[in-house]
């Protein structure tokens, strides 16, 4: 408080304020010579001279310029919470997007810093200017010493509660949670837009069947490419883990046999689940479906669709015999013991329906079911029309020279119904020539293993450029769409197909034409869906919220400090409000004292000049422009 002395300077207690109004500027007189004047513990040296002048807006421009500028931050956040709002549902990636992940990772540090910078400092201007217009001390003390978000909190301890302390408690509570609220602006989610896509696959029921022996059996008198023969070596020089897996070597969907279904676990309308963990003897065929259009599409989302095939399949062997070979070699006919081992099995078709699901990519049958639109005679199969064919490159492939001091063992055929999951190819490092015992194999496994091994004849033989990809995306090379069931009808009028007018041995003249010459198969067709997913921003509304409802606040509060500022002429003399060092009363202590008393900033005259002091309201005049202070 404005009184001096030629010792100590004196802080007015309530003893100090016993003077009458009237003095204020004409009764405070001088005692000694030389006195120093003391303003909240700063010491002014009384001289001679003009004085100074006090002008508006008091204080340092560059500070008024770094408030402003922190003002314009703040509006920054504004602008960032409004954008998050603005690019909802935008797909993720693009330059908007990383720009606003960046900002929220920087928020959470920029933000804290830049509210406790503002909030501050405009309080203190808020709090000087109240102070040029008189104030309530504990208003002002309130205003001059919350610079954190604990500091309200210790002002309702020191001090009793007010609206403004409960005001800047909540203000200052706005830091923290807009300095979260910056890093959980947006979040992530995928959106699913679902559509249906045409596929073909192999067609290996009755019009792909006809397909094949018109081609094969009239058009090249039965004659076949040895590399069929190559291509059926290659399905079992397959790895272990891919002819165990859901694909082939060349990515195709491989389709289940029915016995793989789960029946415990069938649904109402039949479908058995495939366990994940297949092995080898659970599949139809080494090879898988080729499919048009399937890679082109199963990145894009999650895929499902249906497909029919049919598979033979084997019955148990009866009894295996062993048969003697005559050989003549070197002019000479010898009596050679060859190994080989003749039994009959009666083969039968069966027609399936298998879901396809791909998810990221990866495309695997996950349900099985007897066929519902192909219900043929079972016992009328491909080998009744020309897959005799199959048996006799089977029987090439797994030839072997009766010489056997030249070349002994197995072929691939013979080591694969051993052991589906080894490798066949005998080494002979062992020097042991031993051969498959095949009437030691369990009649069930043969079985399975034999029902295999025809099937991936029949593929290599009906498809066996298929196989690889690279299909052409032209369907309409491939025939027109139908499934397998009623293939036949897409080449001919129902009257025909009624009234027995074609047979297999007379197919309709269609067939010969039916598909394009790069072709490599009659194509089936199903509709895929497609579940086309998209990565987009969301923006989280709560936290949206609170970042514009703090950064306003933060606004506002700079905003207001700045027009303060610009009209206040006093000095900050706030070092801190009642801060003295001659008497051992804390500050907090001190100010719970004089809560109650109205003080300002104001003018003295001690006949030796004019001076700025802080004092009682009633004992001081307002500060004027044009007036020389000291």
């Amino acid at each position: 408080m404005a009184r001096y002395t030629e010792e100590r300077p004196y802080l007015a207690t309530s003893q100090s304020f016993r003077h009458d109004r009237s003095v204020s500027s004409t009764t405070l007189r001088s005692e000694a010579p030389t006195k120093t004047v003391y303003s909240n513990q700063v010491s002014v040296s009384v001289r001679g001279g003009s004085g100074r002048m006090l002008r508006k807006p008091a204080g340092s421009i560059i500070a008024l310029v770094f408030e402003m500028f922190l003002c314009l931050v703040a509006l920054c956040f504004i602008a960032l919470a409004l954008v998050a709002i603005s690019i909802r549902d935008r797909p993720t990636g693009d330059s908007l997007g990383s720009a606003m992940e960046q900002a929220m990772r920087l928020g959470p540090t920029i933000y804290p810093i830049l509210f406790a910078a503002l909030l501050s400092r405009s309080l203190k201007s808020i709090g000087r200017y109240c102070a040029q217009r008189s104030v309530r001390m504990s208003t002002l003390w309130a205003l001059m010493n919350t610079n954190a978000t604990a500091d309200p909190i210790l002002h309702l301890t020191s001090m009793p509660a007010s609206l403004l302390v409960w005001m800047l408690l909540v203000l200052w509570a706005m830091s923290p949670l807009g300095g979260q609220s910056t890093v959980r602006l947006m979040y992530t989610i995928n959106t699913t837009d679902v559509s249906h896509t045409e596929l073909r696959y192999w067609d290996n029921g009755p019009l792909g069947n006809m397909f094949f022996y018109a081609g094969i059996m009239v058009g090249n008198d039965g004659s076949w490419p040895t590399s069929m023969r190559d291509m059926y070596a290659a399905s079992m020089m397959q790895s272990t883990n891919i002819k165990a897996g859901p694909l082939d070597q060349w990515g195709n969907v491989k389709i289940p046999r029915i016995e793989a279904g789960n029946a415990s676990a069938a649904s109402d309308d039949g479908w058995m689940p495939v366990p994940e963990a297949n092995n080898i003897d659970s599949f139809t065929s080494l090879f898988g479906m080729p499919m048009v259009g399937l890679a082109e599409i199963k990145q894009q989302g999650d895929i499902n669709f249906t497909i029919e095939s049919t598979y033979v399949e084997v019955s148990h062997p009866t009894t295996f015999q062993r048969n003697r070979t005559l050989d003549q070699k070197y002019g000479m006919t010898l009596d050679v013991d060859i190994w080989t081992t003749v039994t009959t099995c009666q083969v039968t078709q069966r027609m399936v329906e298998a879901l396809i699901e791909c998810k990221d990519g990866n495309c695997a049958a996950t349900k099985v079911r007897e066929s519902t639109t192909d219900h043929r005679d079972k016992n009328y199969t491909s080998f009744d029309l020309w897959a005799w064919l199959i048996l006799q490159m089977i029987s090439e492939a797994s030839s072997q020279e009766p010489a056997r001091e030249i070349a002994w063992g197995t072929a691939t055929t013979g080591l694969f119904l051993n052991d589906s999951r080894a490798f066949p190819m005998q080494s002979g490092m062992d020097y042991s020539k031993t051969d498959v015992n095949f009437t030691a194999i369990d009649p069930d496994v043969f079985s399975a293993r034999v029902s295999i091994l025809l099937n991936t004849g029949l593929q290599a033989f009906m498809a066996p450029t298929g196989f690889a990809g690279d299909l052409s995306a032209n369907f309409s090379l491939y025939g027109p769409p139908h499934i397998p069931g009623n293939g036949l009808l897409a080449v001919s009028n129902q009257s025909s197909y009624d009234t027995g007018l074609f047979t297999a041995w007379y197919p309709p003249q269609a067939v010969g034409i039916l598909v394009g010459e790069l072709a490599p198969f009659v194509g089936a067709s199903t509709n895929a869906t497609v579940a086309h997913y998209t990565e987009v921003w969301r923006p989280d509304y709560a936290w949206v919220s609170i970042l514009i409802v703090s950064s306003v606040l933060l606004f506002g509060v700079g905003v207001a400090g700045i027009c303060v500022r610009l009209k206040t002429l006093a000095p900050n003399m706030f070092d801190p409000v009642v801060g003295r060092d001659d008497d051992p009363i804390d500050a907090d202590e001190r100010a719970s004292i004089i809560r109650d008393k109205t003080v300002q900033l104001g003018e003295v005259d001690d006949y030796k000049g004019v001076k700025v002091v802080f004092g009682e309201a009633s004992y001081v005049t307002p500060l004027r422009l044009g007036v020389p202070y000291h």
